[in-house]
């Protein structure tokens, strides 16, 4: 199998960040985009699953109103944790919950 990278990542999976919200179409550069704070939001938590946690792989960071109306109850290991989300409510602490995906 051929090896497209010079080096291989230290850290191999998936994450996720969810938020829910209302999306805006837009065009841009003649190709359709999606805007609004919901999806900032899921990328900023997607971002912060790396910190304060070694192993982020196969985790989900999800708001506190996504996990209360799709995950509470769901079968897996879910965290109350705090975060800092760059840009959002000025870097205060951003309650949310930390999902993982992998059985432990």
């Amino acid at each position: 199998m051929l090896s497209y990278l010079d080096t291989p990542p230290l850290n191999t999976g998936l994450t996720f960040g969810l938020e829910k919200g209302r999306l805006e179409q837009i065009a841009m550069y003649g190709a359709m985009e999606y805007v609004r704070r919901a999806l900032n939001i899921a990328c900023r938590l997607q971002n912060a699953i790396k910190d304060r946690d070694e192993s982020p792989a196969y985790k989900a960071l999800v708001s506190n109103a996504v996990y209360n109306d799709y995950f509470s109850k769901a079968d897996c290991k879910v965290y109350k944790v705090v975060r800092s989300l760059s840009n959002i409510r000025a870097g205060a602490n951003f309650q949310c919950r930390k999902i993982n995906l992998l059985s432990e």
